[in-house]
């Protein structure tokens, strides 16, 4: 994996001319975000605490943005946590001189309502999904007030409904190709933004998502021909997701360490169990390196880094609050949350 550097980025931005002062709102924005970041130990004190009240009341002292009601249901607290996050990165698109590194981290939110529309048209029983989560002022907000660039749900779907009707067995490579359209999307929104750091990094998380999928659709009894025919098709056809599909699944964990760049002590066996293992460790690793992101001063990186931040924080909190709710082992949780992007 080439290493990318955010200060040559800034060095080079500098010295051609290219440094965009439109950027320098979004940037000081930003700047006091970070420091409304939950701290690895913010975490951990949130976890210490007797009981979801406590924790939420702990959470406001803390001002984070925001603040659920006693004994709300965890589904409840997960979808006002993903509602506040598409709301922030909408805000930033607004403010932004280009809005597209925000469509980029809102690829799941997007493609979970093309997986709606897709479902529902295909497989018309199916039952109907609850109101999506962008609204149409946001999609204004994230269009950059282009008419061309305007998200349009109805035609994505058609498009990927398209794909899954040419397969040979349509409701088998249903969710597989819908997964496999939302990484194609989220790398090609990365390579418009025309950053070598975003493109590399939204390589690494993207493909390690990938690997993630396949072993999750291995262990489901999906063949290997319909890994590599459909879902590794152009322009995921990178031959490490290759030779993981056509590995033996007992050698399959080596594949996924070595991309991790794991030592001989942090092996894994690949199963169901430790999916979230290695998603964790994924997450970790592009954590560590996006806090580069900050030092690009004017730019989408900054973005980029505090959005994955922002993220990560609501999967901790989720996490958390999951543990209050269903009364989870709590060092099990410990060992699940994700690496703070402010450390």
């Amino acid at each position: 994996m080439p290493q990318c550097d955010p200060r040559g980025v800034e060095h080079e931005q500098a010295e051609s001319g290219v440094y965009r002062a439109d950027w320098t709102y979004v940037s000081g924005i930003l700047a006091v975000a970070e420091t409304r970041l939950l701290t690895d130990d913010e975490f951990l004190d949130l976890l210490r605490q007797p009981d979801l009240k406590a924790a939420l009341q702990r959470l406001k002292q803390v001002e984070t943005y925001v603040h659920q009601p006693e004994g709300v249901p965890d589904a409840e607290v997960k979808r006002a946590l993903e509602q506040e996050y598409v709301r922030i990165a909408c805000e930033l698109a607004r403010q932004s001189p280009d809005p597209t590194v925000c469509k980029m981290m809102l690829a799941s939110y997007i493609f979970a309502e093309v997986r709606a529309r897709v479902r529902q048209a295909l497989s018309p029983e199916h039952a109907a999904e609850p109101p999506g989560l962008i609204t149409d002022e946001q999609i204004d907000a994230l269009s950059g007030g282009s008419i061309d660039g305007r998200l349009d749900f109805d035609a994505m779907a058609d498009e990927v409904r398209t794909h899954i009707e040419q397969a040979d067995d349509p409701a088998a490579a249903m969710d597989l190709l819908i997964d496999r359209e939302e990484l194609v999307y989220m790398l090609e929104q990365a390579r418009r933004i025309g950053s070598d750091f975003i493109t590399q990094w939204t390589e690494e998380e993207g493909l390690m998502k990938a690997a993630v999928t396949i072993v999750r659709a291995q262990l489901a009894g999906e063949s290997e021909d319909r890994l590599i025919n459909v879902f590794l098709a152009p322009p995921l056809e990178y031959d490490w997701l290759i030779r993981l599909v056509r590995e033996d699944f007992d050698r399959m964990d080596n594949v996924l360490m070595e991309r991790l760049e794991a030592t001989e002590g942090e092996l894994i066996t690949v199963s169901r169990k430790t999916l979230g293992e290695i998603a964790r460790r994924t997450d970790d690793r592009v954590t560590h390196r996006l806090t580069d992101a900050k030092r690009v001063a004017f730019g989408p990186e900054r973005v980029f880094g505090y959005l994955w931040a922002l993220r990560t924080e609501n999967l901790n909190l989720r996490l958390i609050s999951e543990t209050f709710v269903v009364q989870a082992d709590r060092d099990e949780t410990r060992t699940k949350l994700r690496r703070s992007y402010i450390g």
